[in-house]
């Protein structure tokens, strides 16, 4: 599994947000992280940190998250960020961020980026 791509808006992820979750869906929709699996199994998602300013912030998934095996309809998943998303400090454009997409499996995928 990888990390294709990602958007990742400053104005989403503010100190005084509401949210440590996240959702799935097949497009991208607001804040995303675009993963891609060209396995033969199907990963979960259990977990995304966001390393930002010093701190380490957790986001969980509000439901199941899988990204199924190459060539499925889910083969591409999005992991979709709310517009009111908690972070221990609130993020600027331009910031840089590190964090991981944590599977089922203890697989951790690391990705690095800037809010925009």
């Amino acid at each position: 599994m990888t990390v294709l791509s990602g958007s990742l808006k400053a104005a989403d992820f503010k100190g005084a947000g509401t949210t440590t979750t996240f959702s799935c869906g097949t497009s991208a929709v607001g804040s995303y992280i675009r993963l891609s699996n060209s396995g033969s199994g199907t990963g979960s998602v259990i977990a995304v940190t966001f390393t930002w300013n010093g701190a380490t912030d957790v986001f969980t998934p509000l439901g199941e998250c899988l990204v199924g095996p190459a060539g499925y309809s889910s083969t591409t998943e999005y992991v979709l960020f709310s517009t009111t998303s908690r972070l221990t400090f609130s993020a600027s454009v331009g910031g840089a961020i590190t964090g991981f997409v944590i599977l089922s499996g203890g697989a951790e995928i690391a990705f690095a980026g800037a809010f925009e």
